[in-house]
Formats: C-alpha cells, structure tokens, sequence
C-alpha cells in the first residue's frame, strides 16, 4: 500500500473518531442569549450529517433537479408578465433564495424570549388600533467564511427593497444592522461579527452581540437548560428544542386574562385548565434528533414528577406483556400497541371536566347515562369494567390487503362478563339503530315487512374454525362497503371493518410473527424495552405497494401545474429504486419513570420514526380528510348508474317507437 494512501486512511480515521467522540452540543446554544423560553437549534451540514440517508438522498442529481425547476418555477411565477431585468421582486427572490442556499448549510438558532403587551395608552390620548402582543424573539446564523457571500446578497436583497420601508442603520464596534418599525416592536437585521441575526423587540439585538462576543450570559450556561438537554442530545445533534413550559404558559396566562384575580388564591380559568390537563407540573421539554448509523435517532423528554395525570397519562402506562405483538404477522404495514385502562381513562375524564367547570363534568356523566340508556347498559360497570389496558392496533396485507386489513385487538379482564355485556348489546341492535321496537304497533307496514324478511341491517354470526364471528350487515343496501365484525377468543376482543379480516388474524396466516422478523427486532433494539406503547411502520413495504398510486397521481399534478410552472415536469417525480433505496422502517416507543414522560424514535429520515408516534390520530384524520370525497364519489356513482339506467329506458323507449 503506498505511503499516501497510509496517510489519507489515517487521517480519516482521526477525523472519524474525533467526531464520534464529540460532547453533546446542542445547535448554537453558546450563542443564544440566557433567558429564552423557547429554543430550536439546527447543526447546519457535516460529516454526520453527509453521510447520513437523508444526506445522501438531497445530493442526488434528481433532487437538485427538482429544486431547481421549482426555483424556476417560482421565479416565473413572481415575476409575471415582466421581462426578468424589469423585476425587483424577481431580483428579491433571487437574492432570498441564494441566502437561503447559504444558511441551510450553517447553524442555525431561534429563539423566543418573552411576549409583551404595549403599555396602555393615557386617558383621553389617541385612540388608535388594538394593542398587539410584542414578542421578543431572534434567528441566528453563523455563516463562518461564507460571511461575505452571504452579506453580498443581503446587500442586493437591501439595495432593492430597502425604498419600501423606513430603514434606519446602526453601528456598534462589529455590531452592524437595519432596523425599521412595526406594530409588534422594532425589526432588526445585521451582523455581529460572522452571525448574521434578524430580531424582533427593543435591546434583543444588543443581547445577541453580547453573548456572540462571549461577554454575555448564553442559554448554554443556564443549569436548568443544559441538564434537560444532556438526557436527549448524543454525538451528532442534527437539531434540538427546548421550552421552558412554566414560563410559557405563565406568559400565556397573562396575554390570555381579560381581568386580575379578585384573590390571591383565586386561580384564572387558563390555569384551572393547565392543572386540569395534568400539564402544572411540567418543567420543561427538550427534544433532539441525533444522527446514529446513518439514521435518525429522535427522542423527546416531557420533564414532570410522577404521578402523571391528564394528558400525560396517555404516555404512562405499564411496560407491555411480553406478548402484545402475538399473532402479529411480518408483512405488517403497521402495528400500535399501547397499555391504557378505559375506566382509568374515563374517569380521568370526568375529573378534566369537573375540574374546569362543573357543569362541564355533569354534562359527562349525563352524555354517559343517555347512551348506556340507549344500549341498555351501564357503559362504566358492563363494558369498561371488563376491559383490560392492553391495545393492539395492526395492518397487514395478509390480513385482507392494504387499510383493508386492519383490526384491533383488545385484551380483556372478564371475558364471560363482556361477552354477556355484548349480548345483550346484540338483541337490542337493530331497535338501538333503528330507534324503534319490534312490537311497535305504530311501525309503518313496508317497515314491518321488511323485518319479517330479513331486510335493513341485522347482527349475523358465523363459525371459522373454532371463532365465532359476529358483523353487521345491510341486506337490500348497495350503500355499506364495511361489514363491521366482532369476536371474543380466549380473553381478547377482536375488531375489524370485515368479518374475514377477524378470521384470518385470530385463526393464523402463512406468514412468520413479526417478533420473528430479523429487521423488526433491529430496530426494536433502538428504543426503550421498557415502553408502554409501540408503534412500528414497514415503510418500505407501503412505498412499494402505494408508488402506483402516487406516480400517477403525481404524473396528473405536474401535468396540470404545467400552465403555471412549466419547469416542473412528471420525469422529476423519482424511480422507485431510488426512493426504496433512502427508505427503512420506522419505530417509536413511549415511557415513563418518576421524572416524566419519554417519546423515541429512529429511522432514516428526520421526523419520521417521531411521526408514527401518533400515526393512529393521523389515520383518524385522513379517514375524516377522505369521508368526503367517498361522499363525492358515492354521488357520483348513483349519478352513473341513474345516468345508465335513463340511458337504458330511452334505448327501450327508441326501439319501441321504431317498431
């Protein structure tokens, strides 16, 4: 091996493990003034960050494409029908645009330190409009040697725009910066030394220069800052956050109350409803996403001494059971599984309610006894009662296809009870839906015909295998596309949208567990073994089996935004070997110990282990995204098939008057 080659391997090597061994640093913090409430931290590009997926996939050459044609069709779009030379806003964008090609490169902070109200105006003054809150907040960039490049443009950005507002310049030492003002307080923007620093709010800008320079105190030296984040930053922070939640909300409660408390001890209806969420006693958040293996490790930590109650108490459950993923298949698009008792649940609840106003908590328990009413049970003693605390949310093709396959698993306390509870449940069905009785003698005729018949939604049941199931279906309806299904089986409650999906899950696929999986149990690995909820995404396998969708759905977009961005075509939509190539699962995990609540995840994109964390809420709201356009496309269909009929009765009618 030659000499130079030697030498290059060693050094690399140096440079290797002086990354690796760095401290945890949070973004910037050394150069954020103390005193903020509200910090995020971007590290900027690096070695880490190069080498990570996501690094990888922004230097494909398509990506650049893709970024430049939607340059180019911004820079259409901005500037009209005029030739580019005859366009400020043009030359604005162009000089915004290669700032920010710049700054995404660097570190980069924001910061948001107080909320101020103006003082009230005098007796008898000038009316003028409503007082605005007054933020005190800051971005800093630091830009090293690419300062002068940066300022250059800035200047441009300056020479253009700045006739449009009263700019007014300052220097202090190597303080250099414009400022004009708005309703919400002074706007400033400028540099001190190689950090560039736009601010809001009198003094901040002066702050910022002081802890640039080292002679004044910065978020890293505060203790209460620096120990939240040692417990979530790692060895390649790519980004951080931190709130400080007392300060926030006591800032909110001020912005938020229209009048004083009568008493001291007299709390405002903004904190009755932080205590009641469980959320008083937080003392801070810190969250950051760490580059590890190439991939995103996230974690966040929610600072708050146990017991954890309201909202918190969603994240702190028991550890699960060694078998809360059984019977789980491998090919599954998605599995959640979490511990949560519904009667704890509900009665927590109730004290939410009670707690923010009384009257809030007796409509609870009055909604609660109309609808045990109307099914003929006490929802608390009959059915809550026998549930257990452990959830299994799962997804797999083998179950019944994609989303088709989808079901719920409940484990249960009192199986012989809940199933005497849902029996009871079943023979008042079609009275609870039809909201009548079938010994009604004011039923209309067609009604009680179509009763005797079998007609209009009914429970019916079935054996597969040893499983009885139960669904309901809508004979004589052309307007269900679900049969929801039901089944109780050795102490666990199974729910899906079909009856099939139940018999394949509770009667076993062809396909391996996936706590048998080589690729699930990696990733396990990376996050808590203690978490009392789990949610594991098979991204790849859903980018596979969606990209159909997606391509010819992009296709069709790119095509129609054609007439306004010709730039932007259907070739930069990307092959799919080369999104498979940047994609892996994602896992998140959620626990809790005596000092609060943590959230983790890990995979190859930032934000998306994190994500999957609430993707059953995100489901619940493309269902609620999609119910109209199944609305749309319901209508649409009985306009078809009214429109085909027409067509028919009219072919009947021509042949009839030909012959």
């Amino acid at each position: 091996m030659k000499a130079k080659t030697v030498k290059a391997i060693a050094a690399l090597s140096v440079i290797a493990f002086l990354a690796s061994a760095s401290p945890a640093a949070p973004p910037m913090a050394k150069k954020v003034p103390a005193g903020a409430m509200v910090y995020i931290g971007w590290a900027g590009r690096s070695l880490a960050f190069n080498g990570s997926m996501f690094g990888q996939m922004l230097d494909e050459p398509g990506v650049k494409d893709l970024f430049g044609a939607i340059k180019t069709a911004a820079t259409t779009a901005i500037t009209g029908a005029k030739k580019p030379d005859e366009s400020d806003e043009r030359f604005m964008f162009e000089s915004l645009w290669a700032m920010a090609a710049i700054a995404w490169d660097k570190p980069i902070a924001g910061a948001l330190f107080d909320i101020k109200m103006p003082p009230k105006r005098p007796a008898g003054g000038p009316a003028g409009g409503p007082r605005e809150p007054m933020p005190h907040a800051a971005v800093i960039i630091d830009l090293a040697k690419d300062r002068a490049a940066f300022a250059g443009h800035f200047q441009k950005l300056l020479t253009v725009g700045g006739d449009k507002v009263k700019l007014s310049q300052v220097t202090v030492g190597n303080l250099s910066y414009h400022t004009f003002t708005t309703p919400i307080g002074p706007f400033s923007m400028g540099f001190s030394g190689n950090i560039f620093f736009i601010s809001l709010g009198d003094g901040v800008q002066t702050k910022i220069a002081a802890s640039v320079n080292g002679k004044g105190k910065s978020l890293a030296g505060e203790a209460k800052f620096t120990a939240a984040m040692k417990e979530v930053c790692g060895k390649n922070v790519q980004m951080a956050y931190y709130v400080d939640l007392p300060r926030l909300l006591a800032v909110a409660e001020k912005l938020t109350s229209t009048q004083p408390a009568r008493e001291p001890a007299e709390q405002s209806m903004f904190r009755r409803f932080v205590k009641a969420m469980g959320i008083d006693g937080v003392t801070a958040i810190a969250g950051a996403s760490n580059i590890v293996d190439r991939g995103y490790y996230e974690k966040c930590r929610i600072y708050s001494p146990a017991p954890h109650r309201g909202l918190l108490m969603l994240g702190a459950g028991k550890p699960l059971a060694a078998d809360a993923l059984a019977g789980i298949p491998a090919d599954a698009d998605f599995v959640a599984a979490f511990n949560l008792d519904p009667s704890r649940a509900l009665a927590e609840v109730k004290r939410i309610a009670a707690s923010i106003d009384p009257n809030a908590g007796k409509q609870v328990e009055s909604m609660l006894a109309q609808a045990g009413k109307t099914i003929g049970l006490d929802i608390e003693k009959d059915i809550l009662a026998h549930v257990g605390d452990q959830w299994t949310l799962v997804s797999a093709p083998s179950l019944g296809g994609t989303i088709t396959g989808t079901a719920i698993i409940v484990q249960l306390k009192d199986a012989a009870k809940f199933s005497a509870s849902l029996a009871k449940f079943e023979s008042q069905f079609r009275n609870i839906i039809m909201g009548e009785r079938a010994d009604d003698p004011n039923m209309p005729p067609e009604r009680r015909a179509s009763r005797r018949d079998g007609r209009g939604p009914a429970i019916r049941k079935y054996k597969s295998g040893e499983i009885e199931i139960h669904y309901v279906s809508v004979s004589g309806s052309d307007e269900m596309p679900v049969a929801p299904a039901w089944a109780v089986h050795k102490g666990k409650l199974y729910l899906a949208a079909f009856p099939q999906v139940i018999a394949a899950l509770a009667g076993g696929v062809k396909e391996k567990p996936l706590t048998q999986s080589g690729a699930f149990a990696a990733f396990r690995k990376r996050v808590s073994p203690n978490a009392s909820g789990l949610s594991y995404v098979n991204t790849p396998s859903i980018v596979r089996r969606l990209y159909g969708a997606v391509l010819a759905g992009g296709t069709i977009a790119t095509n129609a935004l054609g007439r306004f961005a010709p730039s932007i075509r259907p070739e930069h939509l990307p092959p799919l070997p080369k999104v498979e190539k940047y994609v892996w699962p994602d896992i998140s995990a959620v626990s809790s110990d005596a000092k609060g609540i943590t959230i983790e995840s890990y995979g190859s994109m930032p934000g998306g282990g994190l994500s999957s964390v609430f993707s059953p809420f995100q489901q619940g709201l493309a269902a609620g995204v999609l119910m109209p356009s199944l609305a749309r496309a319901k209508s649409q269909a009985k306009k078809v098939k009214s429109m085909t009929n027409l067509h028919a009765i009219g072919r009947a009618n021509f042949i009839y008057a030909s012959d």
